[in-house]
């Protein structure tokens, strides 16, 4: 008898049937957002490839190095133009997925409303722009590296889409969580 009096204390718990809305709602994603994720995707993606690309053709963008320096400081040994060139190259490439990277953590940052995020974007964009310069001027030489210099253009061009849709008033709008009926992007 003092087993069912102890059943019938305890309240009553929801059936696994009744549907009941989550405590807190999700937001959703508007147009303006999915283009700004898209357009940074996009770059995370053609960077990554003009990586790769230049990774497969290290052999000889290393040898066109090696020969630019032999020409610009001819006195320096050969040993040391070898080492010079690889470094030279390696950290054109890493410095190239160093922005790829702090991209990324700028989009997961807008995507998750952080207001000054998208201003960090544009300043990265910015320091992206005379990355790829560079980056062009050392990995992009010969005919290997043609490709390469048109995949950091784009990957500019799809960067700067983005941080550019970052600083629209709407994605000010949209990152405050105001209404966006007069967005011109559908959403």
């Amino acid at each position: 008898m003092a087993d069912k009096r102890e059943k019938d204390s305890r309240p009553v718990r929801p059936g696994i049937q009744e549907h009941q809305p989550p405590p807190i709602q999700r937001s959703e994603t508007t147009g303006i957002a999915r283009a700004l994720r898209s357009f940074l995707v996009l770059s995370f993606v053609l960077g990554g490839i003009a990586i790769a690309f230049a990774a497969l053709n290290r052999t000889t963008q290393v040898e066109e190095l090696r020969s630019a320096i032999a020409d610009t400081l001819p006195t320096m040994a050969a040993d040391m133009r070898d080492i010079v060139s690889a470094a030279l190259y390696l950290g054109t490439l890493t410095s190239l997925a160093v922005i790829v990277l702090v991209e990324a953590l700028l989009l997961r940052a807008i995507m998750r409303r952080r207001r000054g995020a998208r201003w960090g974007l544009l300043v990265v964009v910015i320091v992206h722009l005379a990355l790829a310069i560079v980056t062009s001027g050392i990995v992009g030489t010969g005919e290997g590296g043609i490709p390469i210099i048109g995949l950091l253009a784009a990957q500019f061009c799809a960067a700067a889409a983005g941080a550019i849709i970052g600083v629209l008033p709407v994605t000010r709008r949209w990152m405050l969580g105001e209404d966006e009926l007069d967005s011109p992007l559908p959403g």
